[in-house]
Order: C-alpha cells, then sequence, then structure tokens
C-alpha cells in the first residue's frame, strides 16, 4: 500500500491526485526510451545497488585489464583447482589455479553485479599462508609444515635421534617421533677417467659417517679402496710438418713429420725428411737506360740468386740536329737526329729510337718540332725544335747626306713580312746599336735621320716574317758603311 500511495499519490482523504500521477507515467515512458537508444541500464535517482558475486576476475596478460572471468574448471585437487579463463575483452584463454582468483601470495579480483545492470570489479588480497604449526608432515626422510591452502612447504629437516648413534642402529625422531634406522650417509664420488699419462678410478660411495666405501649406492657392497682404472694408450693424431727449410739451387731442405697424442698432445714420433736441391732457374730482367741512369741486363737465378751476367746499358748523353735554322729555298726542309750514348756510342735510329716530325711540311717560314721517342733497351722522349728564316737581301747602296744616310737594298716580298736595318758607329756592332723596322717588305729605301754630322756609320740589313706574333729573322747581309756630311 505504501508503494501504490507513493505511487499514485494517494492523499490524506483516500483520493488521489490524478494530475501527479499523470507526470509520473509520462517520466518513466521517457527514461524507458533513453535506455532503448543507449543501450545501457541507467540508475535510478538515490538507488542503491544491490551487489551479487557473479564470478571471480584476474588481470589478463594480453590486455593488462582485469578481465579475465572463470569459464570451466577441473575436478580439484587437495589444494588447487585447474580454472580456465578467458578475457572479456581480447577473448584470449588461459588455465590457471585460483581461489575465486586470489592465492595466499597472489591478489584477485571478483566481479559484483546489480539487478539494474550496474557492475563494480573489487579486489580480494592475498590471504597469506596458512601453516600447521602444531603437526609434522612425516616422510621416511624427515619431516615438514605445509600450508592449509596451496600446499607450500617450510621447516624441512632430517630426522633427529634422541641418543648418538652409529650406521645400522635403530632410534626415534626427538621432533616428530618417527622410528628410524640410521642409514649411511653416502656422498658419491666421481670416476676419474684414464687417460694416456695416468690411470684412473672407478666411482665409488664413501659414508660420511663411518667413513666406509661401498661399490654401489645402496651401501650392500663394501670395498677397501677405489677400484684403478689402467692407463689407455696414446691416440696419435695426423701427421704434421714442422721446421721446413726450403731447398734452392745452392743447399738442400728438409723437413721434420711429427706425430702428437690427440688426447695429451705428447710426442709420438719425430722424422727428419730431405728436400733435393733445385737447378738454377735462370731469369733475364732489362733496366731501360735513360737521359739521367744506366740501365743493365742482368740473367739471375729466382731461386738462389747466383748472378749469371750482368750488362751495363750507357745512359743516353746527347740529342743533337744537323741543323737547327734552315733558309728558306720553297722546298721541305728536315734535319738529321743523332744520338749518342755516355760512351760516346751512336744509337740506331729505328732500332734504339723513333724520329717524329710534327709539321707534315716543314717549307715556310715559321717554328717546327721534332720528336725523339726512345724503344728497345732504352726509355724516354725528347722533342727539339728547328726554324726555317726568311731569305735575306743585301744593301745595294749608300747615299750620304747631311746628318743622314739614305740605305737602299734588294726588295724580297717572298715569305717576308719587312726588313730591319741595324747601324752604328762601331763597325763590330759591339755598342752603340741602334735599329730601325721597315713593316713593309716592297719598300727599297728608307733614309735614317738624326746622325752626328762627318761621322762614319756602319750599316746590315736583314728581312723578317711575322708567324703567329713571332718574328723569324734572315741572315745579316754585309756590312758597308759610309761618312755622313
Amino acid at each position: 500500500m505504501i508503494f501504490l500511495k507513493n505511487w499514485y499519490n494517494i492523499d490524506e482523504k483516500g483520493g488521489t491526485n490524478m494530475k501527479k500521477w499523470y507526470k509520473k507515467i509520462l517520466l518513466f515512458i521517457a527514461v524507458a526510451v533513453v535506455i532503448g537508444l543507449s543501450n545501457h541500464v541507467i540508475a535510478v535517482e538515490n538507488h542503491e545497488h544491490t551487489l551479487v558475486l557473479k564470478k571471480p576476475l584476474v588481470m589478463c596478460p594480453a590486455c593488462q585489464l582485469v578481465e579475465l572471468s572463470v569459464v570451466s574448471s577441473s575436478a580439484p585437487t587437495p589444494f588447487t583447482t585447474c580454472v580456465y579463463l578467458r578475457c572479456r575483452k581480447c577473448g584470449m584463454t588461459y588455465e590457471d589455479t585460483r581461489y575465486n582468483g586470489a592465492t595466499c601470495t597472489t591478489d584477485g579480483y571478483e566481479l559484483y553485479q546489480c539487478a539494474c545492470g550496474y557492475e563494480e570489479i573489487r579486489k580480494v588480497s592475498a590471504t597469506g599462508h596458512e601453516y600447521d604449526l602444531d603437526n609434522w608432515v612425516i616422510t621416511d626422510s624427515g619431516h615438514y609444515h605445509r600450508c592449509k591452502n596451496c600446499g607450500k612447504t617450510v621447516d624441512y629437516e632430517e630426522h633427529i635421534a634422541d641418543h648418538e648413534l652409529e650406521c645400522g642402529e635403530p632410534a626415534n625422531c626427538i621432533k616428530c617421533s618417527k622410528a628410524f634406522i640410521q642409514s649411511h650417509l653416502l656422498k658419491h664420488i666421481d670416476e676419474i677417467p684414464a687417460t694416456c699419462t695416468s690411470d684412473g678410478i672407478k666411482e665409488y660411495w664413501k659414508c660420511e659417517s663411518c667413513n666406509k666405501l661401498f661399490e654401489d649406492n645402496l651401501g650392500n657392497k663394501e670395498i677397501t679402496s677405489a677400484e684403478a682404472i689402467e692407463h689407455i694408450p696414446h691416440t696419435p693424431k695426423l701427421c704434421v710438418k714442422e721446421n721446413n727449410k726450403s731447398a734452392t739451387c745452392l743447399k738442400n731442405g728438409s723437413y721434420d713429420e711429427v706425430i702428437y697424442c690427440s688426447v695429451c698432445n705428447e710426442e709420438i714420433s719425430r722424422t727428419t725428411k730431405t728436400i733435393a736441391r733445385l737447378d738454377h732457374n735462370y731469369k733475364t730482367n732489362i733496366t731501360l737506360a735513360t737521359f739521367v741512369d744506366n740501365g743493365n741486363i742482368i740473367t739471375k737465378c729466382t731461386v738462389g740468386g747466383e748472378i749469371k751476367s750482368n750488362t751495363i746499358i750507357p745512359s743516353i748523353k746527347t740529342i743533337s740536329l744537323s741543323k737547327s735554322k734552315f733558309k728558306y729555298n720553297k722546298k721541305e726542309q728536315k734535319p738529321v737526329v743523332t744520338v749518342k750514348d755516355s760512351k760516346g756510342k751512336i744509337l740506331i735510329k729505328g732500332t734504339d729510337y723513333t724520329v717524329t716530325y710534327l709539321n707534315e711540311h716543314s717549307k715556310k717560314v715559321g717554328e717546327y718540332f721534332v720528336t725523339i721517342r726512345f724503344k728497345g733497351i732504352y726509355n724516354g722522349t725528347k722533342t727539339l725544335k728547328y726554324e726555317i728564316v726568311p731569305k735575306g737581301v743585301s744593301l745595294k747602296k749608300l747615299i750620304k747626306e747631311s746628318k743622314k744616310i739614305k740605305a737602299i737594298w734588294n726588295k724580297n716580298t717572298t715569305q717576308t713580312t719587312g726588313y730591319q736595318i741595324r747601324y752604328s758607329t762601331n763597325k763590330d756592332f759591339k755598342s752603340g746599336n741602334k735599329t730601325v723596322n721597315i713593316r713593309n717588305n716592297k719598300t727599297t729605301t728608307k733614309t735614317i735621320k738624326k746622325l752626328k754630322k762627318n761621322k762614319k756609320y756602319y750599316l746590315k740589313i736583314r728581312t723578317y716574317k711575322t708567324v703567329n706574333e713571332k718574328n723569324y729573322y734572315s741572315g745579316w747581309s754585309k756590312v758597308l758603311n759610309i761618312r755622313t756630311k
């Protein structure tokens, strides 16, 4: 009645307030619509959740979230239950042993749910070990305490006799009262294998209490001493060579064949072998002569180094041209090359060197080159130059004037650019020389002015031709002299 009274809002007189009842109906419908759209459970304001334990949870190793829940379990053992867990997030399945998610040493988690759909995960603290300290768990050899929950054992120790014992004597344990017979405290002594240098010893057991020796691990067959194992023979390795001395054409060689033991590496045998002396193996090497150094032809044994012959090749001393300057004559002109070594011997063209004239037709006035390349037993290259100069002219006549001299010469317009006159008061032209250039090769006279009065002058003339901005001169003409007025 109280619920209905609250819901329908019944007043004290027993009537109903329909207006308030109608508003609550609309509120209920609106809440239901919101729940349907969001697909979630929304708690009514001031609602207290009634949480019920649904299942244990543990941490998922894959996604690191507390989302593992029990899906099945096997039959429990005295202390554990094998539980199969599946992560609600990633779907991974694991096998674990838990007490509702918690153990003696590990925290667990539990899932609680309310009827309204609300969920809550609660941590379950580790329970801690619960040892039964009042009762020993007894075995034939000793006793210990065990956890009631997980079965972990602690405080293990062997039985302690109530009086001093000898091996094989009965007694009772002073802690757990177990009756037992004092057995030998046997310690296993490993076998020492025999080698090729020493005997070995078979395995045996020794009682640490009475110091007796036994052949077996149960102490049934007593022995007075460990049984020896006779040493084994050497095991030879493959033969190796040592102290190798190569044979030459001068003496025999030798080496040692040695066999070692593969176990102890001790030398078993050593035999010296002889290598027969080799024949001479002569080889000729040629060091080419150059402009600076002598060469040589040496025949030498490649094995022992014995020299059979050594011939010196003198160095190249001089390279000369038959002429370094030619006078233009309308013909091709080339100098003859002569090469001598440091001993004065004339080298042979074609055998010892080749000559190449770099200009195909050396006819016109200009500069030309010839290259000498050495071959055979000589090495090196040398380039020399020679010139073809214009043909000269001669002075025909000198006419004296007051402080002037007029020179007249023969004209030469073939392979010339102009003329050059040199005059001086010195007949040998050793001092006081002056030069006049005439840049037209068709000119045949020139008046030299500003001379000294009544002074004797000497004159000579030559032609020149300009090729690539360089002047090439003919030889000087015969010298004429005249005195000025």
